[in-house]
């Protein structure tokens, strides 16, 4: 193979690198289950009644259950009941979820048909350029949210750094087993995801260069 068509599938499986990272950290959130709360408060039929941590996580998952499923969710909570608005604002989350889950497997899919053409030579180097571009691809997501007018990214950006959850209605439980800091400990997760991808990716690329120089032309 000649140095130009390396030099393509090089470029190739950086951008694909580049994707997963970030599109495999947001499929890898949506499987958390904690809601990092002590307790909370309900008030049903008059009374006050004391969500414990473990019933909110219950019911947290029970969501999570259903958001992740790809085609299909009920957001059935035992006791409970979403608000149609609820399910709506949910499903507009869910779309960039199901979003995130196809860029993840097209650019798996590219890493795997790239380095099956660029292992003949060990080359790795796309593991450290497609390293760097997710890190650049996630701090723009991250400007986007900051910055961005759109319903969906202005209602992320009141619960991670207001502790706003404006974006859902408050009418049933889906707000009253969430803390202030909940969205604010989701996107430190999706961080701590993103830098222990970039990480791998980048041990990848070292012990494959300490093991031995690549083939030169």
């Amino acid at each position: 193979m000649k140095r130009e068509e390396y030099r393509k599938f090089q470029w190739l499986a950086s951008v694909c690198i580049a994707v997963f990272i970030l599109s495999f950290a947001v499929c890898l959130l949506a499987f958390n289950r904690s809601v990092y709360r002590l307790s909370s408060t309900d008030y049903c039929n008059g009374a006050t009644v004391e969500i414990s941590k473990a019933e909110a996580e219950l019911y947290y998952g029970q969501i999570a259950d259903s958001y992740c499923r790809f085609f299909t969710g009920k957001y059935r909570i035992a006791g409970y009941e979403l608000s149609d608005e609820n399910v709506h604002q949910l499903n507009r989350l869910k779309g960039y979820y199901r979003f995130a889950w196809i860029l993840t497997i097209a650019s798996l899919a590219g890493m795997i048909y790239s380095f099956r053409r660029l292992w003949r030579r060990r080359e790795t180097m796309p593991c450290f350029y497609g390293s760097a571009g997710g890190a650049c691809l996630v701090a723009l997501l991250m400007l986007r949210i900051v910055t961005s007018k759109r319903e969906v990214y202005a209602g992320l950006r009141n619960m991670i750094f207001r502790g706003d959850y404006g974006y859902f209605s408050s009418g049933d439980v889906l707000c009253k087993i969430l803390p202030e800091t909940f969205a604010r400990n989701l996107a430190l997760l999706y961080l701590g995801i993103v830098a222990a991808e970039i990480f791998v990716f980048v041990m990848i690329r070292v012990c494959v260069r300490l093991a031995g120089r690549p083939h030169r032309f």
